[in-house]
C-alpha cells in the first residue's frame, strides 16, 4: 500500500480513538487530560497462534492498570471479550479469534480518576499493524496489473502479498468501471476463492494459482477501469488501472458476388461472455445449464449479477456448447453463430472458441456457406488459435482446415451429413501454448455452397491432443483457382477377398486434389455404353450390390473435383471379376424380441435349423433401415463373437437412440455363409409420459414433477435381453454422439455383459457425454452404468444410487409417488442367482451436485419408503412405486440398490398432494453419556414429533468453531433419541447439536460438550519398525527404519520421483499403464527382498500393519492393481480389486490343512479415483483372527474369520520380496503393475489400534 494511503488511514484511526474509549466496562469518564502522553512503551505482537493474538507492553510509572483491545478498520472495538483491563501482568493473549479477520491491536495507560493516557497501536512501517490470527502482523501490497486485453475483454491479474496461493483462497470484490473516478460502475462480482471442493475460481489447477479474472463483451477500443477489494483482508483495496480493449476486427463486405480481396467472413467471437478463460488461466462467469441466461444472451451489467447462482462466477476450467449446451436459438443468433455448425464439443469462452474434447474427443467447427463467392475461388484463411493446455500438460497439436461442400446439419446445428473436402490444410499450432498465434492457410477450389472447417486432427486422437481454441476467423477471397485435370486413379482392382455371389467390391488409389469418385460398371451382354454409373463416392472403394450369380462384371473409375467436371480425371482401365455361383440358400429368418420408445431387440435364427455360430471367424451384418426398400441405412454392423455369456449363446442385438411409434426395417446378413434374411418390419413404442410441471413453484396435484426414460442413454450390451449393442471407447467419450451408417468408425460391437462405463465418471467421460444423455442435472454415488435404454446401478461388490435433480416445480412441501422399472440383475437367462436386494426410495435436500455426477454436501434424509422387493422382476422388467412424504422444492430424489446390481428405468414422479410444510421444535434433552472409549460418544436427545429423521453435526476445537470444520451423522431414524459418534481422538473435547428433519428443519438444539476419555498412555504415532520408505530425488528409494531393509531400483523410463509439497517429501512415480498378470515387467519399480531375513518374516508371521500414501493417474478399470505387494501364492498386499467397483482392498495369505494357501481379505467398497490421494491402512492381528482396512483415517471393513498361520509369499525361484509399483510374479519379475505415485510405505510388526491409524492420516492430512 502506498505511505500515503497509510497516513490517511492513520489520521482517520486516531480521530476514531476518541470515541471508542466505552468498549471496557471500567472506562470511566475522562476528567483529566493531564496524562495523555504518559502512554505504554513497547507495545508490540508478542506472538500469535491459529486463533490467538498476543500484545505486551512495558509498565509506566504512576499507572494504576492498562487496558488493551483488538479494534477494527474503522478503530472500533469488535467486542467486550476482546478488551481487557489488568493491573498484574504486561500482556494479554486475545483467544478464538476468526481466522481470515484483520484486527488491530491498541493499549493504553489507566491512572487515578478515570484520566487514562492515548492509545498506542502496535505498528509496522510506523502505521498501525494488520493483525491476524494464524499470520501475526499481516504484510500487504495490493497491486492490480492488466494481464491482456482483445476486442472484447480485459484480464486483470492482482496480489495482496508474496504467497500466490494463499491470495487465490481470498474473497474479493471485482469491479469494472466507465470512468476513473469509479463512480460509473459497468459490472462487479464478488468471487470466492474458497469453495465447497477447495477448490475456488482461482485454484482450479491444483500447484499452479493464479488470481485473474477477465471481464467479457465489451466495447472495443473502450477504456475501462478496473480495482479489487480484498474482502478477506478489511477490504483493502488496490490503486485504480485503466485497460483499453483492442480495435475490433475486421467486417465481411457486403458485395454479392465478392471481389478479389474481398473479406467474405469474419468472426472475432466477441459476443461469446460466457466461460472461464482457460488461455490466460482467468476466472470468468458462466450461465447455469437450465436458466434464462442459456435461453436469452445478456451480458452481465450492474453490482455483482450472479442472479442467486444461476449467473455465477467461475474458474477457468468452465465452459458449455454453444450449440447443443441448453442454449436455445436467439441465444445461438445473439453469439453472432446463426448458420454455423458443429461436430463434437465447441465450448464457449470470454471472447473465442473451444473446440475438442478430452481423451481424444474431436471437435469441428463448421462456418456458414459462403454464400458471396464465385465459382472455382481460392480463398485465404486466417485464424488465431492456441493448443489447449493445463499447466504444463499439452492437449493440442494439429487443427485441421478443409473446404467442405454438401454438410447438412440436423437438430442443435450438429451436422446430420459431413460433405466433401474440397481442400484440405493441417496447422501446426503446438508452439501457441498459453496465448493466442495466428496462422494462414491457402484452400484452392472453393464455391458459393462451400463452408469452412476447423478439426481436431483424428491423427492425435491417441495421444489425447485434440483439444483447441480458436478466435479472429477471415476468409478472403483470393480470386480464381488454376485448376488442372485430375490424373487418373492407380491399381484399380476387384477385391479378391470379397467375392460374392451378389455382390463385389471394386478398390483404388487416393488420387490428390479428388473431391470424389465415379465408377461405372455392366455385366457380359450388356455394352459399355449402357453401364450403370455411380456418382459421389467420397472414398476409395465401392461395393456392386444386387449382381447375377455367376456373372463376369466389369468397371473403371474417375477422380472428381467439386462441381468442375472440365477438370475430372479419365476414367482408369477396364477391370474385370466373375461372381461366385448362388449357393444354396439356407436363409436367416429375423423374429422380434422387445421393442421400446427407443430401442428395438432382434433375434435370429437359420432356416434350415442348424445352430448360428458365435466365434471370430462368424460374421453377421446387422442392419437398420427407415424405409421398406431398405436404402436408407441408419446404422450397419459387422458383430462377431459377440453374441454369448457363460449362460450359452443368443444371437440377439438392441438397436438405441430410435425415435419413438416409429417404423424401422432390420436385416440380417450371415456373411461368412453368405445368407440374408428377409426385412423385418419393426415399430419402437409411443413416448413414455412428460413432465407436465416444469417452471419453479407451478406443481398442482397430480402434475408430472419429472419423467426420465432413460432413452438418450444409447450406449452398452443389452444384459436386461441378452443382446449385444455398441459402445464408444474411452478415447470416444469426450463427446456424446450416437453411431450412424455402416460399421461408423469411433464404436464397436459388444456382447451384453461386456464394455459398461459409468456414464458420469466412467473412462474418458466429459461433461458432455453426460450432457448428451440428459443426465447432466442428476448425481450419484457408487457405478451408474449406461445400457441401451436403461441404466445399471451398482457393481458385482458394491450398491449405488442415483439422485435426480431437485424438485422445483414444487410450490411446498408435498407428497409425491414415485414410479420406476427394474429388473434384477442376472447373467442367467431364466433370471437364477440374480443379485439379491431391495430397492430404496428417498427424498433428500442438502445433496451438492459436483463434478461427474458426485454428491456433495451435507445430505439430509427428508422421507423413505418402505424398501421395495424387486426379487419378482427376473429377466425381465416390472414397475413398481414408492410413496414419499413432507418433499420440499429443494428435495431430490434418491433411488438406491441396498445390496450390488440391478437395471432401472422409467423414472416418473408425480405430485399427489400439496401439504404445506411445518417446522418441527427443535430436539431438547440433548447432553452426551459419559465417555466410555477413547474413540466414541454417545449424543442423546428427547424425541420431537413429526420429525422424519435426525441430523446430528460435531466437532472438536472450541465451542465456536466455524461450520466448515463439522462433522456430520445424517438421515437417523425418526425412532432415535441417541446417536454414536464413532472414530474420535482420544482425549479430546467435542461438541455437538442436533436437529429434527421433516418438511422443514427445526432449528439446531443447544450444544452439548464432552472429552474421550485418554488411550491409556499408548503412543499414538506408532513406529514403522519393520520398513520405512523414502524416496530421493535421483530416484532411489531408503528403508530408514530399524530393520534397514535394501531397497532396490530397477530403474526404467517410467519410474521417477516428484517433489510433493504438500507432504514435504519425494513420491516415487510410476506411469506405466496397468497391466495384469500375464505382461511380465523386467522393471520400472522398487523391491524389498527379506528371503533371507529371519527377523523380518517371523514379525510379518504374528500379525502386521502396512500403511501406504497414494493417487491413482488412470481411471478405475476392472483390472487388479497392486501398488505396494508381496502376493505371489501368499503374502500380502494392499490393491485394487479386479471388478467393476476396483474397490481397495488388503490382502492376508494363510495356510490351509495341507499348507497351501488361502486368500483373507477385507474390501473397503472405496473406489480410488484418478489422482485422488488416498491413505490407506491394513491391520491383520492373527491373535484376534482379525483383519481391518482403513481408508482416511476411518474403518471401511472388519473381516473377523482372518485367522490362520501366516504363508509368505511363494514363487519358483524361492525368493520373497515386496514390490512398490508392482506385484512380485512366480518367477522373480514384476507383475500387475501400478500407474500413479506413491508417497508412504511403511510396514508394522504389530498391529495397530484405530487411533493409532487416526494419528497417521491426521499427520498426513
Amino acid at each position: 500500500m502506498k505511505k500515503s494511503i497509510l497516513y490517511i488511514l492513520f489520521a482517520l484511526f486516531s480521530l476514531s480513538a476518541a470515541v471508542s474509549l466505552t468498549a471496557c466496562k471500567d472506562d470511566g469518564v475522562e476528567i483529566s487530560g493531564a496524562n495523555k502522553s504518559k502512554t505504554p512503551k513497547n507495545v508490540k505482537l508478542l506472538e500469535y497462534g491459529a486463533t490467538s493474538l498476543t500484545i505486551c507492553w512495558d509498565f509506566i510509572r504512576g499507572a494504576t492498570s492498562y487496558t488493551v483491545q483488538l479494534v477494527d478498520g474503522e478503530m472500533n472495538p469488535v467486542s467486550e471479550a476482546l478488551c481487557k483491563t489488568t493491573d498484574a501482568i504486561d500482556y494479554h493473549e486475545f483467544t478464538d479469534l476468526a481466522a481470515d479477520r484483520i484486527y488491530y491491536g491498541r493499549v493504553r495507560a489507566n491512572f487515578p480518576y478515570s484520566s487514562t493516557s492515548d492509545w498506542v497501536y502496535v505498528t509496522a512501517n510506523e502505521q498501525p499493524a494488520m493483525l491476524m490470527a494464524s499470520v501475526g502482523i499481516l504484510e500487504l501490497d495490493p497491486k492490480l496489473t492488466l494481464n491482456a486485453a482483445t476486442g472484447s475483454t480485459l484480464t486483470y491479474e492482482w496480489s495482496y502479498t508474496d504467497d500466490a496461493a494463499t491470495d487465490a483462497t481470498r474473497l474479493y470484490n471485482i469491479e469494472l468501471f466507465r470512468d476513473e473516478a469509479c463512480s460509473e460502475l459497468h459490472v462487479s462480482w464478488l468471487a470466492d476463492g474458497k469453495l465447497a471442493s477447495d477448490k475456488g475460481i482461482f485454484t482450479a489447477l491444483a500447484g499452479y494459482p493464479v488470481v485473474r479474472f477477465t471481464f467479457s463483451g465489451l466495447d472495443p477500443e473502450t477504456t475501462y477501469y478496473a480495482r479489487v477489494t480484498n474482502a478477506s483482508f478489511g477490504n483493502i483495496m488496490t490503486p485504480v488501472v485503466a485497460g483499453t480493449t483492442a480495435k475490433a476486427g475486421p467486417k465481411a463486405s457486403q458485395n454479392n458476388p465478392a471481389q478479389a480481396g474481398d473479406i467474405v467472413l469474419a468472426q472475432d467471437f466477441a459476443a461469446f461472455i460466457h466461460g472461464g478463460d482457460i488461455v490466460r488461466s482467468a476466472a470468468g462467469y458462466n450461465a447455469v445449464s437450465g436458466t434464462e441466461y442459456r435461453k436469452t444472451w445478456e451480458p452481465a451489467t450492474g453490482e455483482n449479477p450472479q442472479a442467486d447462482g444461476d449467473r455465477p462466477v467461475c474458474n477457468w476450467t468452465t465452459e458449455f456448447n454453444v450449440f447443443t449446451g441448453g442454449t436455445s436459438a436467439e441465444y445461438i443468433e445473439s453469439v453472432g453463430m446463426k448458420g454455423w455448425g458443429l461436430s463434437g464439443n465447441t465450448s464457449t469462452r470470454p471472447g473465442y472458441i473451444k473446440c475438442g474434447g478430452g481423451s481424444g474427443g474431436i471437435g469441428i467447427l463448421y462456418t456458414p456457406e459462403l454464400a458471396a463467392l464465385p465459382k472455382n475461388t481460392t480463398v485465404t484463411v486466417s485464424f488465431s488459435a492456441s493448443a489447449y493446455a493445463e499447466g504444463e500438460n499439452v492437449y493440442g497439436s494439429d487443427i485441421v482446415v478443409e473446404a467442405i461442400e454438401g454438410a447438412e446439419f440436423g437438430s442443435n446445428n450438429s451436422v446430420s451429413k459431413k460433405g466433401t473436402a474440397v481442400a484440405s490444410k493441417v496447422v501446426d499450432i503446438s508452439s501457441a501454448v498459453g496465448r493466442f498465434e495466428t496462422f494462414t492457410v491457402t484452400l484452392d477450389g472453393l464455391s458459393p455452397t462451400s463452408r469452412i472447417a476447423f478439426s481436431s486432427n483424428p491423427a492425435q486422437a491417441g495421444a489425447n491432443k485434440t483439444r483447441y481454441l480458436l478466435d479472429d476467423i477471415v476468409v478472403v477471397n483470393d480470386g480464381e483457382t488454376k485448376l488442372e485435370k485430375l490424373t487418373v486413379p492407380a491399381n484399380v482392382k476387384f477385391d479378391a477377398e470379397a467375392v460374392y455371389s451378389d455382390k463385389l467390391t471394386l478398390e483404388w488409389d487416393e488420387v490428390a486434389g479428388a473431391a470424389s469418385y465415379t465408377v461405372a460398371w455392366w455385366a457380359d451382354g450388356t455394352e459399355e455404353k449402357d453401364a450403370t454409373v455411380a456418382e459421389g463416392i467420397t472414398s476409395a472403394s465401392y461395393l456392386l450390390k444386387e449382381l447375377e450369380a455367376g456373372t463376369e462384371y466389369h468397371a473403371k473409375v474417375k477422380a472428381c473435383r467439386y462441381n468442375n467436371p472440365d477438370y475430372d480425371s479419365d476414367y482408369s482401365a477396364v477391370v474385370s471379376q466373375k461372381t461366385d455361383i448362388a449357393p444354396v440358400q439356407a436363409g436367416i429368418v429375423v423374429s422380434k424380441v422387445l421393442a421400446t420408445s427407443s430401442t428395438l431387440t432382434v433375434e435370429w435364427a437359420r432356416a434350415d435349423g442348424q445352430a448360428c455360430v458365435n466365434s471370430s471367424a462368424q460374421v453377421y451384418h446387422v442392419k437398420l433401415y427407415s424405409d421398406a426398400e431398405c436404402k436408407d441405412l441408419v446404422v450397419g454392423w459387422n458383430a462377431s463373437n459377440v453374441f454369448g455369456i457363460t449362460a450359452g449363446n443368443r444371437f440377439r442385438f438392441t438397436f438405441s437412440g430410435l425415435a419413438p411409434a416409429t417404423t424401422y426395417y432390420v436385416c440380417v446378413d450371415d456373411k461368412t455363409n453368405d445368407f440374408f434374411s428377409d426385412p423385418l418390419a419393426y415399430a419402437t413404442a409411443a413416448a413414455g409420459p412428460q413432465a407436465g410441471a416444469t417452471t419453479a413453484g407451478s406443481a398442482k396435484a397430480g402434475d408430472i414433477l419429472l419423467a426420465e426414460d432413460f432413452s438418450r442413454v444409447i450406449h452398452g450390451g443389452d444384459i436386461a435381453n441378452f443382446a449385444a449393442g455398441y459402445y464408444p471407447p474411452s478415447s470416444n467419450r469426450g463427446t456424446y454422439a450416437a453411431a450412424s451408417g455402416d460399421n461408423p468408425s469411433g464404436f464397436s460391437a459388444t456382447r451384453c455383459t461386456a464394455n459398461e462405463f459409468d456414464v458420469f465418471s466412467g473412462g474418458g467421460v466429459a461433461a458432455p457425454y453426460t450432457e448428451g444423455t440428459g443426465l447432466a442435472a442428476w448425481g450419484k454415488s457408487g457405478n451408474i452404468a449406461g445400457r441401451p435404454g436403461y441404466v445399471k446401478m451398482g457393481a458385482g461388490s458394491a450398491a449405488a444410487s442415483l439422485y435426480t435433480p431437485e424438485l422445483t416445480a414444487l410450490p411446498d412441501a408435498a407428497t409425491v409417488k414415485v414410479r420406476f422399472s427394474a429388473q434384477a440383475y442376472s447373467e442367467k437367462y431364466d433370471g437364477s442367482g440374480a443379485d439379491a436386494g431391495k430397492i430404496l426410495v428417498k427424498a433428500v435436500r442438502g445433496a451438492v451436485l459436483g463434478a461427474k455426477g458426485a454428491i456433495t454436501g451435507t445430505v439430509t434424509e427428508v422421507s423413505a419408503a418402505d424398501p421395495v422387493d424387486i426379487s419378482a422382476a427376473k429377466a425381465r422388467f416390472r414397475e413398481f412405486e414408492a410413496t414419499l412424504t413432507n418433499v420440499t422444492p429443494d428435495c431430490r430424489i434418491v433411488i438406491s440398490t441396498s445390496e450390488k446390481r440391478a437395471l432401472l428405468d422409467n423414472v416418473v414422479v408425480t405430485c399427489t398432494a400439496i401439504t404445506p410444510a411445518t417446522k418441527p421444535a427443535a430436539p431438547g434433552g440433548v447432553s452426551f453419556d459419559a465417555a466410555a472409549a477413547a474413540d466414541r460418544l454417545t449424543l442423546k436427545w428427547n424425541a420431537v414429533p413429526d420429525a422424519t429423521s435426525y441430523t446430528v453435526a460435531y466437532w472438536k476445537g472450541s465451542a465456536s468453531a466455524p461450520e466448515s470444520e463439522y462433522a456430520y451423522k445424517t438421515g437417523i431414524a425418526s425412532t432415535a433419541t441417541s446417536q454414536e459418534l464413532t472414530n474420535l481422538e482420544s482425549n479430546t473435547s467435542y461438541w455437538a447439536k442436533v436437529k429434527a428433519v421433516g418438511s422443514l428443519d427445526s432449528d439446531w438444539s443447544e450444544t452439548a460438550n464432552a472429552t474421550t476419555m485418554d488411550s491409556g498412555g499408548e503412543p499414538l504415532l506408532p513406529t514403522a519398525d519393520l520398513l520405512d520408505v523414502v524416496f530421493a530425488e535421483d530416484g532411489t528409494a531408503k528403508d530408514v527404519s530399524a530393520m534397514g531393509m535394501t531397497v532396490e531400483l530397477l530403474p526404467d523410463p517410467t519410474l521417477s520421483t516428484v517433489f510433493l509439497e504438500k507432504y514435504d517429501r519425494y513420491a516415487a512415480r510410476f506411469t506405466r499403464e496397468p497391466s495384469g498378470p500375464s505382461a511380465v515387467l523386467e522393471s520400472g519399480f522398487y523391491k524389498v527382498e527379506y528371503n533371507d531375513n529371519a527377523a523380518f518374516k517371523s514379525k510379518l508371521e504374528d500379525g502386521y500393519a502396512m500403511e501406504v500414501l497414494l493417487r491413482r493417474y488412470d481411471d478405475p478399470q476392472k483390472l487388479q492393481i497392486k501398488p505396494f505387494a508381496s502376493s505371489e501364492g501368499g503374502g500380502v498386499s494392499i490393491c485394487f480389486w479386479a471388478d467393476d467397483s476396483n474397490q481397495i482392498v488388503m490382502e492376508t495369505g494363510t495356510k490351509n490343512a495341507t499348507g497351501g494357501n488361502v486368500w483373507k481379505t477385507a474390501k473397503s467398497g472405496v473406489t480410488p479415483l484418478k489422482d485422488v490421494y488416498y491413505h490407506i491402512v491394513a491391520v491383520w492381528d492373527k491373535a484376534a483372527g482379525t483383519q481391518k482396512i482403513y481408508v482416511d483415517g476411518e474403518l471401511k471393513a472388519t473381516n473377523n474369520s482372518a485367522g490362520g498361520e501366516f504363508r509368505h509369499m511363494n514363487t519358483n525361484v524361492d525368493k520373497r520380496w515386496f514390490g512398490i509399483g508392482a506385484d512380485p510374479n512366480p518367477n522373480d519379475k514384476g507383475q500387475i503393475s501400478f500407474d500413479g505415485e506413491v508417497v508412504i510405505a511403511r510396514i508394522y510388526d504389530d498391529p495397530i489400534n484405530a487411533d493409532q491409524v487416526h494419528a497417521l492420516w491426521k499427520l498426513v492430512k
